[in-house]
């Protein structure tokens, strides 16, 4: 067996886990979850009782307002990614800079994204108590006399899920894209001061295209 050949076959194996993972959790359930969904299945009796339905199913979700609303706050949700990614991508920049308690500074980013989401949770309603929360607090000390009810608002709670969401999630994706930038050649760099390229100039030309892996990665 030629080098080549081994080191292919080692390559093979070292995915193989993932590539059953996946299979077995994902390409299975979906596939699966596609079949049944144009019959009247319960999923409980023998597969004698199964009945081909076509699209009856997805007409009766369509046409439920329940589910149309919670495709319409998925899609809200949706909205709030780029701008996790971008708000990360710029932290990541600034962080790879000559910054004093770098690690610290990582450390602390990374943190709320190894804890559990009940301790996020509970973290977050405390910071935004309506009667005694410090960001409400704050709010009334500027003149703000009636500040939001965030959790307990029907208007506030998706802003307030982002919030949250973003602060928990913002550490994981903070270190995918320092690692990225730490791929890009500084020689493109260098090349852009001799050309007399702004900060700007360099993030949006350079930095981004360059970073754009790991913002699909993020993204998917």
């Amino acid at each position: 067996m030629g080098s080549r050949t081994k080191e292919n076959l080692c390559g093979y194996l070292f995915i193989l886990p993932n590539l059953i993972s996946f299979i077995v959790f994902t390409a299975f359930p979906v596939l699966f979850s596609l079949v049944i969904s144009v019959t009247d299945w319960d999923m409980l009796s023998d597969l004698s009782s199964v009945k081909f339905v076509g699209l009856r199913n997805y007409i009766d979700i369509f046409t439920d307002k329940w589910f149309i609303d919670s495709i319409l706050n998925n899609l809200w949700f949706l909205l709030i990614v780029p701008v996790q990614m971008l708000l990360a991508l710029v932290l990541s920049v600034l962080m790879d800079e000559k910054v004093i308690g770098k690690a610290f500074i990582k450390t602390a980013f990374f943190l709320p994204y190894v804890s559990s989401f009940v301790a996020v949770a509970l973290i977050w309603f405390q910071l935004l108590n309506p009667s005694e929360g410090p960001v409400n607090n704050i709010l009334k000390s500027i003149g703000i006399a009636n500040p939001p009810k965030w959790f307990g608002s029907s208007y506030w709670v998706k802003p307030s899920i982002a919030m949250m969401m973003t602060w928990k999630n913002l550490g994981y994706n903070i270190i995918l894209y320092t690692t990225g930038l730490q791929g890009i050649p500084s020689s493109l760099y260098e090349s852009a001061d001799v050309d007399g390229a702004s900060a700007v100039r360099k993030f949006i030309s350079i930095t981004v295209p360059m970073i754009s892996p790991v913002s699909f990665f993020i993204l998917i």
